[in-house]
């Protein structure tokens, strides 16, 4: 999963934002914002989370008829 590409509902996505910032508050110099980020997915989010092909393209590659929400540069 990556961090750079997030979606939904405000509330949601702050919620999420608040739950990475309380995270380090709690754990510093423990882990990246990548991993805590994986780690919030997995854990809390799990069952509202979506990813895959349908949502984001292929890291580095320029797919010009992707039907995905977001194009991954």
């Amino acid at each position: 999963l990556n961090c750079g590409v997030v979606g939904g509902p405000r509330v949601l996505v702050m919620e999420l934002c608040r739950d990475m910032w309380d995270y380090y508050v709690q754990h510093p110099n423990e882990q990246t914002e990548m991993g805590v980020f994986n780690y919030l997915m997995h854990t809390k989010y799990k069952d509202r989370i979506e990813y895959g092909r349908h949502v984001t393209t292929e890291f580095k590659k320029f797919e010009r008829s992707s039907t995905a929400w977001f194009r991954h540069k």
